[in-house]
């Protein structure tokens, strides 16, 4: 027998229930119509934290006088927090 035969594992370790399965973290995107911006504020662990902070957000935006204010809370990975059109 060969050093590689005998250094793995009798089982298996990358059976389905041992993969861990890597997932995003939970993000709040605020695009507004005007100015033309999208937005993402996070990373959150869960929904409802994401939801529980989008409030303050949303009153931030409005108070920079922010027009068309869409909201999603999904899981993502953004790679810009903001992103702006002239």
């Amino acid at each position: 027998m060969n050093y590689c035969q005998n250094s793995f594992p009798k089982q298996s370790f990358y059976k389905p229930n041992n993969i861990v399965q890597l997932q995003y973290s939970w993000w709040v995107k605020i695009a507004t119509n005007e100015p033309k911006c999208v937005y993402y504020f996070g990373s959150f662990v869960s929904e409802e934290d994401a939801i529980e902070a989008l409030p303050g957000y949303v009153e931030d935006l409005e108070q920079e006088q922010a027009k068309g204010i869409f909201i999603e809370i999904k899981r993502d990975n953004p790679q810009q927090l903001t992103q702006c059109k002239s």
